[in-house]
């Protein structure tokens, strides 16, 4: 519910949605497709970086609220953050 009626009151989004809604539809497409290579178990290699279309876009998130410096600095941290699953152990789950 939050999402669908209170995200509009958001400051954030307020001042951000064009992009916002943008990057929201990019990261949905994404994540579809690899689980769609996943389900079809080809290109493993690739459906584990696109898989990562949340990440980018809380990367996405760091430049508009920080502006490009602390956008790329926010960058490094956040993957390293998120990227704790050794590619081995994903291709040995969706083997």
């Amino acid at each position: 519910m939050n999402l669908t009626v209170l995200l509009h009151r958001n400051e954030f989004f307020r001042r951000h949605s064009s992009e916002v809604i943008n990057l929201l539809e990019r990261a949905i497409r994404r994540w579809l497709e690899a689980s769609d290579l996943e389900e079809k178990k080809q290109l493993l290699c690739v459906s584990y970086v696109i898989r990562s279309a949340m990440t980018d876009l809380t990367i996405d998130m760091a430049y508009l609220v920080g502006g490009p410096d602390w956008g790329r600095s926010a960058a490094v941290e956040i993957r390293k953050f998120v990227y704790t699953e050794p590619f081995e152990d994903y291709l040995q789950e969706h083997s």
